[in-house]
């Protein structure tokens, strides 16, 4: 009877080590976006979806960032989308 107690706690502990190496965790790829802050030549700012072409004139807040997917900067603070960004370059791009 002992070796049989033995026998199936050796198979549970073999069978509970083979299920740990057997799966991989599923990774989870972050879907992400690019908008771009653009500021008007009456001073208006405005975020813009995708990356526009043209260098980040020099200011403190954000000018293209990348925001994890369904993220949309016009509706939260500059606070809110310096925390949110998971990539980022200061400035903004001028427009007409």
């Amino acid at each position: 009877m002992k070796k049989l107690k033995l026998n199936f706690a050796m198979m549970a502990a073999l069978l509970g080590i083979t299920a740990a190496f057997a799966f991989k965790p599923t990774e989870h790829k972050i879907v992400a976006s690019s908008w771009t802050r653009t500021i008007n030549s009456l001073n208006q700012e405005n975020w813009v979806s995708g990356t526009l072409s043209g260098p980040c004139n020099e200011a403190d807040d954000l000018c293209k960032a990348t925001f994890a997917d369904g993220y949309d900067p016009r509706l939260h603070s500059s606070e809110d989308n310096q925390a949110a960004a998971i990539s980022a370059e200061d400035g903004y791009v001028a427009v007409p």
